[in-house]
């Protein structure tokens, strides 16, 4: 999250395990679903107050998101958008690669389930470490 010197949000990230990818490869293999727990993530959602978009705001919730789990030793950070939104643009300006509309997100760790895209999103994803 981040405030102002007053206390006023101006922003948030959500990055949590990808609970839905984690069932899939639970089913074929409980042991490998439980420790791709602790190496990928899922950039949820991301949200900066409209009065204070464009001054990087954004940009710094990502990059500490994206510190701390390089720090916990998490392998693999991942979203998706709607094509509509443009915001190729700034998650490259992250470090993140952005899949075309409809490209389904490849196995990054050789797994056996896949990560696939709903209606009209795009993927993005990032290597830690």
């Amino acid at each position: 999250m981040a405030t102002d010197r007053t206390g006023q949000v101006l922003g948030c990230a959500l990055m949590i395990p990808p609970g839905r990818f984690l069932a899939q490869v639970r089913r074929v293999n409980e042991v490998q679903g439980l420790a791709l727990m602790l190496v990928i993530t899922k950039l949820k959602g991301l949200a900066v107050d409209p009065a204070h978009r464009g001054r990087g705001i954004g940009a710094a919730l990502v990059k500490r998101g994206v510190q701390l789990y390089e720090q916990s030793g998490f392998h693999v950070m991942y979203g998706q958008f709607t094509a509509e939104r443009n915001l190729e643009p700034f998650y490259r300006r992250q470090r993140f690669t952005v899949l075309d509309l409809g490209e389904p997100l490849q196995p990054l760790l050789a797994l056996p389930a896949s990560i696939v895209s709903e209606g009209e999103e795009r993927f993005f994803h990032r290597m830690l470490g």
